[in-house]
């Protein structure tokens, strides 16, 4: 593409500077645009409209779109004049934008088994020509392909993170006693079995004692929950965000064939009614006594242990938990916190079972040494109790 300009230098308007300089293709305009439904008229900026050109020097540009199809070429931008074929007589016609002719180029359906159409300008002779691109087979398995592989390769990938990530152990036997079978290589081997019964423990009689629950099936059990977020139905209470407090909330609710001791404490911006006072419990930190006054509110099922303490009128009904988990604030929370459990625990003797509602409750048995009664822990979302991730195997 030469162009002619005034030269000072030269003195002379006869310089030509070449703007193909380096270029190795002949070329009479610097690129084509193409517009048409499959980009949107050039709103689509996703889909490639610019058009290439091949080793022959042609423009080339490989068109998918819903069959017939028309489009339209531009030289320098999406603007006013526009090239197509208004005749059809294959060479592009340009028309100024009053024109009240249809100036596109019009593209029927490929031929099977093909699927799309190669465009193809020769913007020598600015004739154009089409070639059918794809093939229907092709498409169609790698469509398979894309809508198979990704559920099953998710499948799988779920699988291997269970094998490798799980340690779930089902209980197999129950909790009824069935009398114990030997533990040595046959039961025939009275003295391997006698003394591995001997340094395990084991007595050679069945059990006969009934302790209570769950050996007592008539008895009613007692279970103790403490919980830092909970729901008090008839006070209309509620310091409840996350799975915690929804479980807590239902177990209130759903288990009625049980007598429910419930510990919570107080937050510093709830209204709590009065409930019926009983003994304060007392707490050792940093070797000092501190008295965490307790009400006790009973509804149906459920009686409910309420703490109060400035330790806990610092939370408020959204942020139930210490600011971090490893200074010593939080230290003195948990301690306080689980003290005050463990004393409920002393004064409800006859409990069947603790139920530790994740990791802040979690210290009570060790309190409670040398007594120990049956626990069982629910970690309500294991990612975060006590900053510890789910992705290493420990």
């Amino acid at each position: 593409m030469p162009l002619s300009d005034w030269s000072a230098v030269s003195g002379s308007a006869a310089t030509v500077a070449h703007a193909d300089f380096q270029y190795d293709k002949p070329r009479r305009v610097p690129r084509f645009l193409a517009r048409g439904e499959f980009n949107r008229f050039g709103a689509n900026s996703d889909v490639p409209s610019t058009l290439k050109q091949n080793d022959d020097g042609k423009w080339q540009l490989d068109i998918m779109d819903g069959w017939p199809s028309s489009i339209q070429l531009n030289v320098y931008d999406f603007d006013d004049y526009f090239y197509g074929d208004t005749d059809g007589d294959g060479i592009l016609d340009r028309l100024p934008p009053n024109s009240p002719a249809s100036n596109f180029i019009n593209l029927p359906a490929p031929p099977k088994p093909h699927l799309s159409w190669s465009l193809i300008v020769d913007d020598a002779t600015m004739a154009w020509s089409i070639e059918p691109r794809g093939y229907f087979s092709i498409s169609a398995v790698l469509y398979g392909l894309l809508l198979f592989i990704p559920p099953v390769t998710a499948i799988i990938a779920a699988y291997v993170f269970m094998l490798s990530r799980y340690g779930i152990k089902y209980n197999q036997f129950g909790v009824i006693a069935k009398g114990y079978q030997s533990l040595g290589k046959d039961d025939n081997d009275n003295d391997s079995s006698k003394s591995i019964r001997e340094k395990f423990g084991f007595s050679s009689h069945k059990q006969t004692e009934i302790i209570g629950w769950p050996e007592d099936k008539a008895k009613r059990r007692k279970v103790l929950i403490a919980t830092l977020k909970y729901k008090i139905i008839d006070w209309k209470l509620k310091v409840k965000v996350g799975g915690l407090g929804v479980m807590s909330s239902l177990m209130g609710k759903s288990m009625t064939d049980i007598n429910l001791i419930w510990v919570v404490p107080k937050v510093k911006d709830l209204e709590y009614p009065p409930g019926e006072r009983i003994e304060p419990i007392e707490v050792i930190i940093f070797g000092e006594p501190y008295l965490i006054e307790v009400e006790k509110h009973i509804l149906d099922n459920i009686t409910y242990v309420i703490l109060d303490s400035p330790v806990f009128r610092a939370q408020t009904k959204a942020d139930q938990y210490p600011a971090r988990m490893d200074d010593l604030s939080s230290a003195i929370f948990y301690s306080t916190w689980n003290q005050a459990i463990t004393a409920t625990v002393h004064r409800n003797p006859d409990i069947d079972i603790y139920h530790i509602n994740d990791y802040h409750g979690a210290l009570v048995p060790l309190y409670l040494l040398p007594k120990v009664i049956p626990v069982c822990l629910s970690l309500h979302n294991p990612e975060f109790q006590g900053l510890w991730p789910l992705r290493t195997k420990e």
